[in-house]
């Protein structure tokens, strides 16, 4: 790299960030202490301790993270064959892989949550199966948070994966329109775009005229990791990288503790928890901080010597990033192993620390069997003899692997 932070341009594949692993691991952790300490009643409404201004706010605070990944790893091949003027990946790949990431480890966790969970969620899944399976459950208010609970995220994934495609083709359109060398401008304005409509989708969801699961109020958490793949990409041929980008490469442990400052504000604002009405203000700063936690977090793990700093060797260090690997099964197991381990007690009677340590346990293990018995093998698959995929069009490039593991709620 130059001293302006400048690199020439590379032809070979830009695909293996070790660091992201262990961000998902991270993020898993989240979601799983979130719903631990509610289960224990650390984040009811009436309760005065400093701790649940913290684990209130893990659930959303770890999905936010997922999501500046999924904009991160998804975005970047589309983004680099563009600013590189190559071909866009090729869509059929694209979408098998998507499919493959998400479905088969889903559909084996609603079969046990069928069989094992409360009555309530039963009927909820046998009654509206398909819906279950289809995962288009998120749509509805009514049915996004039960089933399996943590589902609707999948389905705001869902909805990802299908329309950014259609936005990189926009993006190229609009750079085309623009003129010669525009190509860096069309990415600017795509992202601003993205980004405003989280913001309007977000004010829409306060006042419920968009369900919880719907792509529009999170299209800027997303974002937030598009950006880094757009200024990555941007570096990869040759022009210079904006000092934002420099120091958190060079000093990643700004990046954890810009996070955990965020982390903070969002605790002094006092917002409401759990899913007690918000004011809108308070949804908008608590939602805008979170996008930045996940740019923090994430823009070290691109930027910079990955062998370097103890942020990045602790998200590197094996059982970090096999948790990660697994992080997806962890995510989906979490919430059934928890009912499971307590199941008729009382709040009260559900000690965090045993919970939240058997909890962890038992789903890292399940998680594992999933990834290794049927996730990694379905990934393998090969479907060009179930599913025939007509030859690329003209114009076309085969689609690159957008992550280099497979761990985490997708990618």
């Amino acid at each position: 790299m130059t001293a302006s932070g400048a690199a020439p341009p590379r032809t070979e594949p830009d695909r293996f960030f070790p660091g992201i692993d262990g961000l998902r691991a991270g993020a898993a952790g989240l979601v799983l202490v979130f719903h631990v300490a509610e289960r224990a009643g650390l984040n009811r409404a009436d309760t005065t301790s400093w701790v649940a201004d913290y684990t209130s706010q893990f659930g959303r605070l770890g999905v936010s993270i997922f999501f500046a990944i999924s904009g991160f790893l998804l975005y970047r091949p589309f983004v680099a064959s563009h600013l590189e003027g190559r071909p866009p990946p090729a869509l059929g790949p694209y979408f098998r892989r998507r499919f493959l990431r998400i479905f088969p480890a889903y559909w084996l966790a609603l079969v046990f949550y069928a069989l094992l969970a409360s009555p309530a969620i039963r009927d909820s899944i046998t009654d509206h199966l398909l819906l279950r399976a289809s995962l288009l459950q998120g749509w509805s208010d009514s049915f996004a948070l039960t089933g399996v609970s943590v589902a609707w995220t999948l389905t705001i994934e869902l909805t990802f994966y299908v329309v950014l495609p259609g936005y990189a083709w926009l993006v190229r359109r609009l750079a085309a329109g623009l003129g010669r060398d525009q190509a860096l401008l069309a990415e600017y304005l795509g992202l601003a775009a993205f980004y405003l409509v989280g913001l309007l989708g977000r004010w829409m969801l306060a006042d419920k005229l968009l369900p919880i699961g719907g792509l529009a109020p999170w299209t800027d958490l997303f974002a937030m990791g598009m950006v880094i793949a757009v200024f990555r990409a941007r570096q990869r041929a040759g022009h210079g990288t904006p000092a934002v980008f420099r120091y958190l490469g060079r000093y990643p442990a700004l990046g954890v503790v810009l996070a955990l400052e965020l982390v903070w504000m969002v605790a002094m604002l006092d917002v409401s928890r759990g899913f007690q009405p918000k004011s809108l203000g308070d949804e908008f700063g608590r939602h805008f901080l979170y996008g930045l936690v996940g740019f923090a977090l994430l823009t070290p793990l691109v930027f910079g010597n990955q062998r370097r700093g103890v942020y990045r060797r602790a998200l590197c260090w094996r059982p970090v990033r096999w948790t990660g690997e697994v992080s997806y099964g962890i995510y989906l197991w979490h919430v059934l192993v928890l009912y499971l381990l307590t199941e008729g007690l009382r709040p009260e009677q559900v000690d965090f620390w045993p919970a939240l340590g058997a909890t962890f346990a038992i789903s890292l293990v399940i998680a594992s069997a999933s990834f290794v018995l049927l996730e990694r093998p379905a990934q393998r698959l090969d479907l060009h003899r179930l599913l025939p995929a007509s030859a690329p069009r003209r114009g076309t490039a085969p689609a690159t692997e957008p992550s280099p593991s497979s761990g985490g709620p997708p990618p």
